[in-house]
């Protein structure tokens, strides 16, 4: 795939998850289907990966949500529909706390790649605050807030929220 980059590039199905498939099989998949991420098969991809995103398998579902970050900081003309693609999940009434902890966690890489753009998303991610448990969910929230405070309306509330239990967070945080 280094070497010739274009010999799959008609058989992306071909890497397409199974459920049958062992984990470690899925993971590989994903990675070949990042690699093999273009123009032209990212709308396939994405609609795919907000599926896999869905999986009872929860270490797969939060794999296949950072696939979607890499394409959108791999390719910067896919970004923006990456960060639809996150939208659309945040929004949807079964968003679990993994998926939205994963969001959150990649979204900040997002930020960092394209800074001030596709800031709209914030306020979804505001949102499910008081559900992150993960530490590094927590600690991306924190970025997050502190580097778009400006732009949040209610950005001082929010750090306050994670002030008032600042010696019970982690470290990262």
């Amino acid at each position: 795939m280094q070497k010739w980059p274009g010999i799959f590039e008609k058989e992306v199905r071909v890497f397409f998850c199974s459920f049958q498939d062992p984990l470690y099989i899925k993971l590989a998949k994903l990675d070949l289907l990042v690699r093999l991420a273009d123009l032209k098969n990212i709308d396939m991809l994405l609609s795919e990966f907000k599926e896999y995103s869905q999986e009872i398998d929860i270490t797969f579902a939060r794999k296949a949500i950072t696939a979607v970050g890499r394409i959108a900081v791999k390719i910067e003309e896919a970004a923006e529909r990456c960060v639809l693609a996150y939208h659309e999940l945040l929004r949807t009434n079964v968003a679990a706390q993994y998926v939205v902890e994963e969001i959150v966690i990649v979204i900040k890489d997002i930020f960092r790649q394209y800074p001030n753009r596709y800031e709209s998303i914030i306020k979804d991610l505001c949102i499910h605050l008081k559900s992150l448990d993960n530490a590094d969910a927590r600690a991306a929230m924190v970025w997050i807030i502190g580097e778009y405070g400006q732009r949040i309306e209610n950005s001082i509330d929010l750090m306050m929220h994670f002030s008032d239990c600042f010696k019970d967070e982690a470290k990262q945080v």
